[in-house]
């Protein structure tokens, strides 16, 4: 028995994709940013952005004929942006504060060397409470949302589990889900990249460039979205 047809206007008929253009989404943010360049050729950026952006199309609707339900945070929504990228000649060698007085193939080695980097760091996007039943009888598994009964949020979220998952139940059979959009929120970035590169005249019009990178230096634990669905 196929509980859909009980739901759909159209019995006879799966489902039907109608597209239009009355979703809308709206975006406040606040952007710093602040440079600093040397005499010494270093160069420092460090910018921050706050920002809130909601929408109610960036994930499919559990209710096509109760859009205002919608209405909610964007999956594309990330609150903390920050940024720091940075560009430092070493201070040895030829030119430089220490080790100036070196000649020859010495000064050759140890002069001339940059190190640069990003320092990265963001909170996560909001994600969907969904089950992995059409328990709405719509037939669209994996659009209908859990019912919200308690608190989702874990005071320290991680690997083993990153919300509460016994503040949410499965609708009884014909009923939406009481959960808004995108009322919870994945894991952040926080990332270090770094690059130490040296350049070699070769010729008057050649030069060898020698460069190390290492991305996520610190090593760290970056984890994508977690399973949004309570009854899985």
């Amino acid at each position: 028995l196929n509980r859909a047809t009980g739901v759909r206007p159209y019995a006879n008929f799966s489902r039907v994709s109608y597209l239009e253009n009355s979703a809308s989404s709206i975006y406040h943010g606040l952007h710093t940013r602040i440079e600093k360049r040397t005499n010494r050729n270093e160069t420092f950026l460090v910018s921050y952005i706050w920002g809130k952006m909601i929408d109610g199309a960036s994930t499919n609707p559990q209710d096509s004929y109760n859009l205002k339900l919608e209405r909610g945070l964007s999956t594309d929504d990330v609150r903390h942006r920050f940024a720091l990228s940075y560009v430092y000649p070493l201070p040895f060698g030829n030119g430089q504060r220490l080790l100036s007085n070196v000649s020859g193939i010495a000064s050759q080695l140890i002069s001339g060397w940059e190190l640069s980097g990003i320092v990265r760091a963001n909170s996560g996007n909001p994600f969907n409470p969904t089950i992995t039943r059409a328990i709405s009888g719509t037939g669209n598994t994996g659009w209908d949302r859990a019912n919200l009964i308690g608190d989702p949020v874990l005071d320290d979220p991680g690997p083993s589990g990153w919300y509460n998952r016994a503040a949410f139940e499965v609708p009884a059979a014909g009923q939406f889900g009481t959960a808004g959009r995108n009322i919870l929120t994945g894991p952040g970035v926080q990332q270090v990249d770094i690059s130490l590169q040296k350049r070699f005249q070769v010729t008057e019009g050649q030069s060898l460039q020698f460069r190390f990178e290492a991305f996520n230096a610190l090593n760290h634990a970056n984890f994508n979205t977690p399973v949004n669905s309570p009854d899985s």
